[in-house]
């Protein structure tokens, strides 16, 4: 299965929510090929650049790879 992971948060170390989706991530990377769009951390201003980002990049992985499940694990 190929999954496409979208998060602005994804750290080993740092959160309670950053620790999930980094071991979600990991895990899934065991028997399925993930694509992952992370913002890996860093000032709220980094949205402005991050946002336009993904969806540009969403709409490339979703034309060139046949992408079976989009999860987006932020809050918001």
């Amino acid at each position: 299965m190929n999954v496409l992971f979208i998060t602005r948060s994804c750290s080993k170390h740092k959160g309670g929510k950053e620790v999930y989706n980094y071991n979600l991530i990991k895990s899934l990377k065991k028997e399925n090929e993930v694509y992952t769009l992370t913002m890996g951390g860093g000032s709220i201003l980094h949205l402005l650049w991050f946002y336009p980002h993904v969806i540009m990049k969403c709409a490339y992985y979703l034309i060139t790879r046949k992408i079976d499940l989009v999860h987006y694990g932020d809050e918001t």
